[in-house]
Formats: C-alpha cells, structure tokens, sequence
C-alpha cells in the first residue's frame, strides 16, 4: 500500500455550516479537521468539539505525515 506523496497543505474551508480544516494535495482532497463551528449531531456523535486553533495544529501535524515518514526512512 502507498501513500498520497506530499507536499499536502492545510486550508480552511466552508462547509456544513461551520469551518473546517481541510488538507489537499494538489487539489486532491486528503483528509479534514473538524472545527468546533460544526456542530452537527450526525458529525459529533456527542463528542465535544475542538476550537479552529486546535483543528488547525491538528491539520498541519497531519500534512507533515509525508515529511515525517521521509525522515523515518
């Protein structure tokens, strides 16, 4: 199995009703950080949500992942 190769970049966007941290390589969709703006029941499944600071130390930690698997090797 093999990864999505980086650079990814962490950007914010609009979406179900609130703000997300997304992450995108390429304008390929990788993965999203939810933000504590949504705070849809379907979305939470009664967790707590985190505020858009944290979302985004959260995006960048996981935009790093293909640097950090680099330096592993």
């Amino acid at each position: 199995m093999t990864h999505t190769p980086g650079p990814w970049v962490v950007l914010l966007d609009n979406a179900g009703g609130g703000r997300n941290v997304g992450i995108e390589y390429k304008g390929r969709f990788i993965g999203i950080a939810h933000t504590g703006a949504v705070r849809a029941p379907n979305v939470l499944h009664g967790r707590e949500p985190i505020e858009e600071d944290e979302a985004k130390a959260n995006a960048t930690l996981i935009a790093a992942a293909p640097e950090l698997l680099e330096t592993r090797h």
